[in-house]
């Protein structure tokens, strides 16, 4: 049996579309698509089929069915059904090892000055070079290890020792991307450079897409928040009655300390009978805390018991290492994101290499702690409830954020009146040299006429606390972007318009986030295209503004319309319930949203 056939047997089994296997999952829905028609298959050594099995073992317990240690929907034998589908990865690990080995030593490569490139751990990079570990994706480490050589050993002199080793014509060398290619091609003794397979996914792995824009605003896109907190029985959680017993102060060291700590933490929050918000840091190196899956399965939990406590998480993210990371870190935080409990924040620059930190503080616990370089087994980090040191430990949190810079902010229904101050704001800042650009999955809702607006709110019966705010958004959305024009700001638009079949089987909604109305509305297809052609017509009418709509064979995205105000910051909002907004003000990730579009 293929992979294909046995996941889509489990789906079958369990009850789940590929909507709530992806969600459940933490997957994009076009990637559960590839998996399940075969176009795409996971990595054998890579952490998708446990999250694809965990979320099946969720079904299946849902259902009735035996998910018990060993049983047949337990997590374990339903991936180890799944990996049996799997074929090897066709890598030669002792070749690849071999020839890594004689590059690094023909270059004479600093394997110091490689991890800060790749942004891997030195102390990994040193294990992989001597056999101890694995690259998780040799295709990946393999097109690293090429940029790193093309971008640092260019030299005449280095070209003629690299065209030795890999045994071709220094000409075929000329330029980054062919001299990047070549080494690819050496490592994974194959004749063709696969980076573009490893893009597209076109060579049967999990790989380099998954950490694109696309894929992280597919992610948001795809991802329902109701569907996810009924599959992991959200309400059904019990919040702690009883004060989890710590003692008030507690020393760890390594690794292992490390994530008892962090769950200690974690816990002691989870059981304390204080909602203070939470303030959250780290730079130490968390390498291969993602690969014990007891320990992530944990930490999830607590912070899911925490959210719903009520507290407000507030974190520092740790950015400085390239975009796909960065924005495959913040993917496995969507869930919780969506639940508008989480503040991000980020330092500009680079971090310090050598002296590491960690910080978790609440008003009933503290953690503190640090190691030097990337030498994890040599951390040491303290927990207390000393009331004199919470008290600095509080300091420290508040001065530490304060200098931080904003990374995300989130609105939901709770924080509307912020959201509509925020606009405000920066609608005091607009100017010619303003410039807004638009990606819509709807069309906008200011572009409704009154009597629009009056059949809609009829049509649909609202109650009359959202046909209030129904009213309410529409005005102040129309008065926004009235004003912005004035300022002699420029939009862009571009609108897309899906033909009627494909219209009947995905429909669009009526972009109702800005009114932070909880309901999915879908639109009649006439009646879509109606708005659609109001959108064009005011925006043929209106100085500065341009609306482009196109045809819907390109459609990206369903149920979020982008805003994004160049050099500043990038707006996600979702149509579908619950409503939520996304504003993201980190430059590199702006840069990363805009340049897709």
């Amino acid at each position: 049996m293929t992979f294909r056939e046995r996941l889509n047997d489990y789906m079958k089994e369990t009850g789940l579309t590929s909507r709530e296997l992806a969600n459940l999952s933490n997957t994009s829905e076009a990637v559960i698509s590839r998996y399940r028609s075969g176009k795409r298959l996971p990595k054998p050594d890579g952490d998708s089929t446990y999250v694809l099995s965990h979320a099946l073992s969720l079904a299946a317990e849902k259902k009735g069915l035996d998910t018990s240690e060993n049983a047949p929907y337990s997590v374990t034998s339903i991936q180890n059904s799944l990996l049996s589908t799997l074929p090897n990865a066709g890598i030669d690990k002792k070749d690849f090892l071999s020839k890594l080995n004689a590059l690094i030593s023909s270059l004479n490569i600093s394997i110091s000055r490689f991890s800060k490139y790749s942004s891997y751990d030195p102390s990994f990079v040193s294990r992989i070079i001597k056999g101890e570990r694995s690259p998780s994706d040799y295709v990946l480490f393999a097109r690293n290890v090429g940029d790193f050589c093309a971008s640092a050993y260019h030299a005449d002199s280095d070209l003629e020792v690299i065209s030795t080793l890999l045994d071709v014509d220094k000409k075929a060398l000329s330029g980054s991307g062919h001299l990047s290619a070549k080494i690819v091609s050496y490592l994974l003794n194959q004749s063709t450079d696969p980076s573009e397979d490893a893009r597209t996914g076109n060579d049967g792995s999990d790989t380099i897409e998954s950490k694109t824009t696309e894929e992280f605003l597919s992610q948001i896109d795809s991802f329902d928040l109701n569907a996810y907190m009924n599959l992991i029985h959200f309400d059904k959680i019990n919040l702690p009655s009883i004060p989890f017993r710590l003692g008030s102060n507690k020393s760890y060291t390594g690794l292992k300390g490390m994530k008892s700590a962090e769950l200690d933490f974690l816990r002691s929050v989870a059981f304390s009978a204080d909602k203070s918000p939470i303030y959250m840091y780290s730079t130490l190196p968390m390498t291969t805390m993602d690969e014990d899956k007891d320990y992530y399965r944990k930490y999830m939990f607590y912070l899911a018991v925490i959210i719903k406590k009520g507290h407000d998480i507030h974190i520092i993210h740790h950015l400085d290492r390239p975009d796909n990371e960065i924005l495959t870190g913040l993917m496995g935080w969507i869930p919780i994101y969506m639940t508008g409990k989480v503040h991000s924040y980020y330092f500009p620059g680079e971090s310090d290499p050598v002296f590491k930190h960690f910080l978790r503080f609440s008003d009933n616990i503290a953690s503190m702690g640090e190691c030097i370089g990337n030498d994890i087994e040599n951390a040491l980090i303290k927990t207390t409830k000393v009331p004199g040191e919470l008290e600095i430990h509080r300091k420290r949190a508040l001065e530490l954020f304060g200098q931080a810079s904003l990374l995300m902010n989130t609105y939901r229904s709770e924080n509307a009146l912020a959201y509509r101050e925020f606009l405000t704001k920066e609608l005091s800042e607009i100017s010619e040299e303003s410039e807004c650009i638009r990606l819509l999955s709807a069309p906008s809702l200011y572009t409704l006429s009154s009597s629009v607006n009056d059949d809609i709110s009829s049509f649909y019966d609202f109650s009359e606390s959202d046909a209030e705010m129904f009213r309410s958004a529409l005005d102040f959305q129309t008065d926004l972007v009235h004003q912005f024009f004035q300022k002699g700001g420029r939009m862009e638009e571009y609108l897309y318009t899906p033909n009627e079949s494909g219209f009947t089987e995905h429909p669009a909604y009526l972009a109702l986030s800005g009114a932070f109305i909880d309901k999915n509305i879908a639109y009649p297809f006439d009646r879509y295209m109606k708005h659609v052609e109001t959108e064009r017509r005011v925006s043929s009418e209106t100085p500065g503004m341009t609306c482009h709509v196109l045809d819907g064979d390109k459609y990206s995205f369903r149920n979020i319309q982008i805003t994004i105000l160049k050099g500043k910051w990038a707006m996600i909002s979702k149509n579908t319930a619950p409503a939520i907004h996304f504003v993201i003000h980190h430059p590199k990730l702006v840069n990363a949203i805009t340049e897709l579009l």
